[in-house]
């Protein structure tokens, strides 16, 4: 990411907790830039202000109606 082209706003966040692998384990670091555009199932954090929490969707788009989806990974038994 060194050399990639990022916006004024651009910020990092590491996810403190493995609620979201095994894809993403435990300290992940997300670089989000919240001025980049959308794009069609890219995962995106989504902020509540209310309740002072961020969370990690993925974002699906149909037309001109956008959708956030729950992230979650099953792992299989071994």
């Amino acid at each position: 990411f060194k050399d990639s082209p990022v916006g004024t706003h651009t910020f990092a966040i590491t996810i403190n907790s493995d609620i979201y692998a095994p894809k993403f384990p435990e300290n992940t670091i997300f670089v989000v830039d919240p001025d980049a555009p959308l794009k069609h199932k890219q995962y995106v954090i989504v902020a509540s202000q209310s309740k002072h929490t961020v969370a990690l969707k993925q974002l699906l788009m149909d037309e001109s109606t956008l959708y956030l989806k729950s992230v979650t990974f099953e792992v299989s038994p071994d």
